[in-house]
């Protein structure tokens, strides 16, 4: 199962580099996205069958959402009605594709609550549970209560810094299995978790002086939080993730993962939702660690080229041979 947002996107790119107080020639792209409804299509399109729980609004953005997730053909697909604007997000890319600027309307999360949960019906014969942070305090805790019940493992995706650190909820942490956050978000879980004195003020400039810097504070709040599996993705250092674990002790051994190779993005939206995906398919499926992280790596890449958030074609290709064809290191 997966529960969370399901978020219609407005992206607008600049043909060229962006000059502010102008108006910009470029595209803007209406597409249907969120951090929940993105890793629920990719493990779909990766030949699971996949339950999504959301909520939305009845407006025309609503209607829109709701007609994209009728045609994903989910196992099933929970959508709680309420009151508010449909969630939608709007993103300023650069001229190359990378995010500037993002203004996000979540208002109706706020019933993602323990309401929203029970109509899920968690976890029935879900192998794993998937939640990102757009859920209510009140969503989040009754299912890690439902997954502390019936042993099923938690994975929680950040999707913001303003909501990285609501796993470390007294009532949630002892279900969660796995994270998934971006740098800035993994800074803000480190400052909870060690103290603001072991964040840095600002980023290394360096590539290489911040894959070192991102390596120790990942050793630092993995040996903190030792039951929690840290994926951390880098963007495009790629990602610190695990490459094995060791089946008596639980013992996680981690690596850095290159990224892909890209020659052209189109759309850095959903890259890092299609990773978490990927990735949760591969361990479904019995992939091991290593394997599963090539998988969300080639996921990532194949986002990286699609105006969609989930690339159409993820679940037609070998994504471990995509792996092994743009990797540095496969």
């Amino acid at each position: 199962s997966v529960i969370g947002g399901a978020v219609i996107d407005i992206t607008s790119r600049p043909n060229t580099i962006a000059k502010m107080g102008t108006t910009n020639a470029g595209t803007v792209e209406l597409t249907c996205g969120g951090v929940g409804r993105n890793v629920a299509e990719c493990i779909q399109l990766l030949g699971l069958n996949v339950r999504f729980s959301t909520v939305l609004g009845s407006d025309m953005l609503g209607q829109m959402m709701a007609a994209n997730l009728a045609s994903l053909a989910f196992a099933e697909c929970n959508v709680r009605p309420v009151k508010q604007p449909s969630p939608t997000y709007s993103s300023f890319l650069s001229d190359q594709g990378d995010m500037m600027v993002a203004i996000g309307s979540m208002e109706a999360f706020a019933e993602l609550n323990e309401h929203a949960v029970a109509r899920a019906a968690l976890p029935g014969s879900d192998r794993l549970v998937c939640v990102d942070g757009n859920l209510a305090k009140t969503g989040l805790a009754a299912v890690a209560a439902q997954c502390l019940q019936a042993g099923v493992p938690l994975w929680f995706e950040p999707t913001a810094t303003s909501k990285a650190c609501a796993f470390l909820d007294p009532a949630v942490l002892p279900a969660v299995r796995a994270i998934t956050p971006n740098i800035l978000e993994m800074q803000t879980i480190a400052e909870e978790v060690l103290g603001r004195a072991s964040v840095a003020a600002a980023l290394p400039p360096s590539d290489d002086a911040r894959l070192s810097y991102m390596q120790k504070l990942h050793s630092k709040v993995t040996q903190a939080l030792p039951d929690v599996v840290i994926l951390l993705k880098l963007g495009p250092l790629g990602v610190l993730a695990p490459t094995a674990e060791d089946a008596s002790s639980g013992a996680v051994t981690y690596d850095h993962y290159p990224a892909l190779r890209v020659d052209h993005i189109a759309s850095a939206n959903g890259a890092g939702d299609s990773m978490v995906g990927a990735v949760i398919a591969g361990l479904c499926k019995g992939r091991s660690w290593r394997e599963s992280v090539l998988c969300g790596l080639a996921a990532s890449r194949l986002s990286l080229l699609s105006k969609y958030t989930v690339n159409p074609d993820v679940g037609k290709v070998d994504l471990l041979q995509v792996a092994r064809d743009y990797g540095t290191r496969c």
